[in-house]
């Protein structure tokens, strides 16, 4: 999973390092004429993208001008899932079984071993990727070990400049204290040139800027146009190399540098070509541009630098996120999911299923909360934060580092609802991706995008989207005297309501668990958590009805006995009797089945 993750994040890289690349390919012969230094510059961006998954926002981003629908993840970060694609995991039953009926069984059947397949391939192209990575840095030592034997028996020409019959090309060698190392068999007039171009090189630290592209290059190296993009970049590394020796020993040398080039490029053999050599292929570019060089005039220098500057900015930063689109989107995948649903409670696995944007945190706050004390939570400001001025509303911020991506505000019926209320009330077993914070004694709910949140989304006069937290059998609050018997796999907090997981029991069984855990938690609980009821009695548990494949109605015989100042609480049916008992109630529980060996009490009633 870590590896297909991995594959997954630098495969988004490689992506958005492509529309960058094309792009720089397109400037590149906009200015073909212009000095090559500004051909060799304008590659930085790639680079950029290709190693660094985050940017700054702006306005000039490329990327405000490509369709985000086909290319959502341009941050690298996460996984891209559609709504259509979450519709169909939940028809499934990766997300709810109580979704879809026996119509929907057969697809769903389909759906999961496509989705298989499909999990499959991924894995396997993840191990085809590092299978390739490891290949070739392989090749990249034993290419270096080779070359670094040919250069041992090398002799000092002078200063560090050596010499050696063992190479066929000039090129610099070693990171820390670089080398050049020449050819035996060249004149006078060409050690003159093409030392000077190896130390060109070294000055302007190529030797390290070209290996450190060629390791980037062999973890993308699945990506056909980073290849491409590595022999151009190379190309304009070596013309732009080429230009600054005409530029320091005169133009007059055209003539003489060009054979240099020819006569090498002539002689070369099979010289490991990672460390940077004289000559390079495309020799034939080379020799035109060096016999073409004339220097530019100052002004054109300045408006061209001015255009590499615009065009890194427009390069390297990510589009400004309209949160207005992105509230609307995510309403309208929780709209969707519900009328999916046929108007059944959906649970969502990972509130990122529905986010078809990218973001870090989701911010809930009370109402009244002052437009001051966000901005403080958030760290940020922003003009587009307003204050919740009146009960029931909305105040949910979804943001990706300093923007707000997505903002949910408003009445319910206006939107969906979320509702926190399981964390503010039973915030000491939430999970270390959410938190229940205070700021200037407001409490708030942050919710990381790094953890996988669940949620229940019911309707009643609106959609609602509870957030759902899983307890451990310690933090479930026990009623005196009630049996420690916690025998369920998983137990759920939702709504001021229990869900369990227990896989291969009776729907009696199941009833039973459930009806338990909520006198533990919150049946028959006071305004101040304090317990009314004393002990209890299940007697007789029986199946009522099977509504659908989801639902059941099981009917239960109970006893009750309050705690001491609760003796005529008498809610519902039965008989009172001696010691606070009340005996022989009677419930109906509604029992639904959200997702697999998932249930919840959906109602409870007396017939």
């Amino acid at each position: 999973m870590l590896l297909e993750n991995l594959f997954s994040n630098v495969l988004d890289m490689s992506i958005t390092a492509s529309y960058v690349a094309i792009a720089v390919i397109v400037i590149r012969f906009i200015i073909k004429k212009a000095p090559k230094s500004f051909s060799f510059a304008i590659w930085i961006p790639v680079l950029f993208r290709l190693v660094c998954p985050i940017s700054f926002i702006s306005n000039l981003s490329v990327f405000n001008f490509i369709n985000r629908d086909s290319f959502r993840k341009i941050e690298g970060v996460s996984q891209s899932i559609t709504v259509n694609n979450t519709i169909s995991n939940i028809r499934s039953g990766q997300v709810s079984d109580n979704i879809a009926g026996n119509a929907v069984t057969n697809i769903a059947n389909n759906t999961t071993i496509s989705q298989g397949i499909g999990n499959n391939f991924m894995y396997l192209v993840s191990i085809l990727w590092m299978i390739g990575i490891q290949i070739l840095i392989v090749y990249f030592i034993v290419s270096y070990i080779k070359t670094y034997s040919r250069i041992k028996t090398a002799t000092l020409y002078n200063e560090n400049v050596y010499e050696s019959d063992q190479i066929d090309t000039a090129f610099v060698f070693g990171l820390i204290k670089p080398k050049i190392y020449i050819p035996v068999n060249l004149t006078e007039s060409e050690k003159i040139y093409i030392i000077e171009h190896e130390k060109v090189h070294i000055k302007r630290k190529d030797y390290v800027t070209k290996i450190i592209a060629f390791l980037i290059l062999i973890i993308h190296w699945f990506n056909p146009i980073m290849w491409i993009s590595f022999i151009l970049m190379t190309r304009d590394m070596e013309m732009s190399c080429d230009e600054r020796v005409m530029k320091n020993l005169g133009e007059d040398i055209k003539t003489n540098y060009s054979y240099s080039l020819l006569n090498l490029a002539v002689n070369k053999g099979n010289t490991f070509n990672i460390p940077l050599s004289f000559s390079e292929n495309n020799i034939k570019s080379r020799i035109e541009n060096v016999l073409n060089y004339k220097k530019p005039k100052k002004w054109f220098i300045l408006i061209i630098a001015l255009a590499i500057v615009a065009s890194t900015v427009f390069l390297i930063s990510n589009p400004k996120n309209n949160d207005v689109d992105n509230s609307k989107s995510l309403i309208q995948n929780i709209q969707t999911l519900k009328e999916e649903s046929q108007n059944r409670n959906v649970l969502i696995k990972n509130i990122g299923d529905i986010t078809d944007f990218k973001w870090d945190y989701v911010y809930s706050f009370e109402p009244y909360t002052s437009k001051e004390n966000i901005e403080k939570a958030i760290g940020f400001k922003s003009d587009k934060i307003k204050e919740s001025v009146n009960e029931g509303t909305n105040q949910v911020i979804f943001t990706k580092g300093k923007e707000v991506v997505c903002y949910i505000y408003g009445y319910p019926d206006d939107s969906v609802y979320f509702d926190f209320s399981s964390l503010y009330n039973y915030y000491s077993i939430s999970n270390k991706y959410a938190d229940v914070l205070s700021m200037d004694s407001v409490k708030y709910i942050r919710l990381s995008g790094k953890g996988n949140h669940p949620f229940l989304l019911t309707q009643f006069d609106n959609l609602q989207m509870s957030y759902m937290i899983e307890a451990s059998q310690k933090q479930v609050a026990s009623v005196q005297k009630a049996k420690d018997n916690y025998n369920y796999d998983k137990v759920f907090i939702v709504n001021n309501n229990i869900a369990i997981e227990k896989k291969n029991v009776s729907k009696e069984e199941i009833a039973k668990i459930l009806y338990e855990e909520n006198i533990r938690l919150k049946i028959y609980f006071n305004e101040d958590g304090k317990s009314m009821i004393s002990d209890y009695r299940i007697k007789n548990i029986k199946l009522d009805k099977i509504k659908n494949n989801n639902n059941f109605v099981v009917a239960m015989d109970f006893d009750l006995q309050y705690a001491k100042g609760y003796e005529k609480y008498d809610a519902g049916n039965g008989t009172p009797a001696s010691n606070r008992w009340t005996v022989d109630k009677y419930n109906l529980l509604n029992i639904e089945k959200l997702d697999k060996d998932i249930y919840l009490i959906e109602e409870t009633y007396t017939g």
